[in-house]
C-alpha cells in the first residue's frame, strides 16, 4: 500500500498547505455534523415549546429591565389626556 500523497513530492510545499487546508475542512465538518447531531436532539426534545415560551418570557424581562434603566419613564395614561384636555383648553380660551 502507498503512502498518502506518494508521487506528489514535486509539489514541495504546496502539497502540505494543500494537505493542511483538507485537515482544517474535515475538522470543520466534524464540528459541524456534531452541531447538527446536537440541534437534532434538542429539537426532539418533548418540552421544546415549553423550553422556547420560557426563553421568550426572559428575554421580554430582559428587555423591560434594559427599557427601565436607560428610556425615559413612559406618562401614565391619565396623566397624558389631562395634560391634552388642559392645553385644549388653554387654546379654545379656557371654555
Amino acid at each position: 500500500m502507498t503512502a498518502p500523497g506518494a508521487g506528489r513530492e514535486h509539489l514541495g510545499r504546496n502539497w502540505e498547505a494543500i494537505r493542511l487546508l483538507a485537515g482544517f475542512a474535515d475538522f470543520g465538518l466534524e464540528q459541524a455534523e456534531g452541531l447538527l447531531r446536537r440541534a437534532r436532539g434538542a429539537l426532539g426534545r418533548a418540552d421544546y415549546s415549553d423550553l422556547a415560551a420560557d426563553a421568550h418570557g426572559d428575554l421580554l424581562a430582559r428587555g423591560d429591565v434594559v427599557l427601565a434603566r436607560f428610556a425615559p419613564p413612559r406618562e401614565a395614561h391619565m396623566e397624558a389626556l389631562a395634560r391634552i384636555a388642559k392645553q385644549t383648553r388653554d387654546i379654545r380660551g379656557g371654555e
